[in-house]
């Protein structure tokens, strides 16, 4: 009890002397996460539309499909893995940085890294996160892709150089293609 009492004490006596106090704990906390946590950010529709037109350039793009299952089972990429929750703008998590517990610490960064407007709901959007990773790049075996899906509208060029690329690196990997069907505004994959 004595050291929850110093603590809250402490606190009250720096709030007041610098009413910034809480927002500069919450930008500190807010580096130091985002500087060692790595996110990865994936689609589980290989045929979402705005996705196509928002990140693959208008359909001129491609997309890469992972073996889903082989990625959560690796350690060295997985930690958390889950759907983003989008909030209306009237709803915008509150998330505060101080924490009395590790449990309640971790729900919070976990609702902070996976919480986006709703105005990108269209994207359908899944994260994988890690913490604590001093390395946020990493190499994928051969075997952790299923797929390569070329964009409807590719530069012919682009699609020489990904299949030449893919034929020496993917060897086993299948190259489809993603067709526009314009009128009703969807696409499918061959």
């Amino acid at each position: 009890v004595d050291y929850v009492e110093c603590w809250v004490t402490e606190f009250k006596e720096r709030f007041c002397e610098n009413p910034n106090f809480l927002s500069e704990i919450n930008e500190e906390f807010d580096e130091k996460m985002f500087d060692s946590i790595g996110i990865f950010c994936t689609c589980a529709e290989n045929y979402n539309i705005h996705l196509w037109n928002q990140f693959a350039d208008g359909g001129r793009g491609f997309c890469v499909g992972f073996a889903t299952k082989k990625l959560l089972e690796n350690k060295q990429i997985f930690g958390t893995c889950g759907p983003v929750n989008y909030y209306s703008p009237d709803n915008k998590p509150i998330i505060s940085n101080l924490s009395f517990s590790m449990e309640e610490r971790l729900i919070k960064i976990l609702l902070r890294i996976n919480s986006i407007p709703i105005e990108y709901s269209d994207e359908k959007e899944y994260r994988i996160s890690k913490s604590n990773c001093s390395e946020r790049k990493i190499v994928l075996d051969p075997s952790y892709y299923k797929e390569i899906i070329l964009g409807p509208c590719i530069d012919p060029n682009h699609e020489a150089e990904i299949r030449e690329i893919a034929q020496c690196m993917l060897p086993n990997v299948p190259i489809l293609r993603a067709k526009y069907n314009l009128q009703f505004n969807f696409i499918w994959i061959e």
